[in-house]
């Protein structure tokens, strides 16, 4: 495979990922849906164009670790209490959802959460991998899926969610990835009720969110 033909853009993810939350509104709440179900869609949509190849080129890496020993993949993870932070001895590898590129190289991490309360803790986690510089990520997706029971989780708020991505940056200090125009973000969060969907969406290195309804 020539790797300069796998390139998957921006454009290409955000129709994947919008496509997936238009589904979800128009259908409403159901109980039985899981964050396993969204992988399994978005790896189907990209596996449609892109499909795994057993080979050392192959471009679409699941559950992607991000320490491996002899690689230069060196990333470690430590959970103390109820939080996480970075910790180089006593550490362990994290993992992210998606890679897209070469296997210890990729160029972009993707992460999925889904579920009927806000994981703030669990979003802050996926916010200091993709944004670790000690990843080789430029560019990042996350896409936070939150199906309330009622309207309003207290964290669907767009300064709540900025704090957990400089919450994110803080615990990773020196390792998080400078700011530039090589690093390319987009945080999705969407709260989806009664067929409704509120999107809150942030491309900004500062973690600002915007806010609007996803309309039909």
């Amino acid at each position: 495979m020539d790797e300069t033909m796998f390139h998957i853009d921006y454009k290409t993810i955000s129709g994947i990922v919008f496509g997936a939350l238009y589904q979800m509104k128009n259908m409403g709440r159901s109980s039985h849906f899981n964050e396993r179900y969204l992988h399994h869609y978005f790896s189907s949509q990209i596996l449609k164009e892109h499909p795994i190849e057993f080979s050392d080129t192959c471009q679409f890496h699941p559950e992607w670790a991000t320490e491996v020993k002899n690689t230069g993949r060196k990333a470690k993870y430590l959970r103390t209490g109820k939080k996480y932070c970075v910790d180089d001895v006593k550490g362990s590898s994290g993992f992210v959802d998606f890679a897209l590129g070469s296997l210890d190289s990729p160029y972009c991490g993707i992460e999925f959460k889904m579920s009927t309360i806000f994981n703030k803790e669990g979003v802050i986690y996926d916010y200091m991998k993709l944004l670790d510089s000690w990843n080789p990520f430029n560019n990042v997706v996350s896409v936070v899926v939150y199906y309330g029971h009622k309207k309003h989780s207290e964290w669907m708020a767009a300064d709540k969610l900025t704090d957990c991505v400089l919450e994110a940056e803080r615990r990773l200090g020196s390792r998080k990835k400078a700011e530039g125009p090589s690093i390319h973000i987009h945080f999705i969060v969407a709260e989806i009720y009664e067929r409704n969907a509120t999107i809150f969406e942030c491309t900004q290195e500062n973690g600002t969110f915007m806010k609007y309804n996803l309309d039909n």
